[in-house]
């Protein structure tokens, strides 16, 4: 597919559309950008649609769950609180003291 026929799956509305709903900031030469950009990935996605899976079992993972734990999951002693503390810039009441990131409405 060419340049001109990719871009043609996505106008640059659509993708002023798209950044308005991610709440994006786009220039023009970001949407010119991204216009040619998601162009070129669905006519990706278009010839991907065009490979036969006629008898393929759909799956979700490449491999199978079990075959992918490295480790068994046993349960270990947490480390002592005074520890995890150690290192904290502020600590009150045996917790991490941090400064509040919201204010209160009045």
């Amino acid at each position: 597919m060419t340049d001109s026929a990719a871009q043609s799956l996505i106008t640059e509305e659509q993708v002023r559309q798209l950044a308005w709903l991610a709440r994006l900031t786009l220039t023009d030469a970001d949407v010119a950008h991204f216009t040619d950009e998601l162009g070129k990935v669905l006519a990706h996605m278009e010839r991907l649609a065009e490979v036969d899976v006629e008898g393929i079992e759909p799956t979700a993972m490449a491999v199978q769950a079990e075959g992918n734990v490295v480790r068994a999951d046993v349960p270990r002693p947490a480390c002592a609180q005074e520890t995890i503390l150690a290192n904290a810039a502020d600590t009150e009441a045996g917790c991490f003291r941090v400064r509040a990131m919201l204010e209160e409405s009045a």
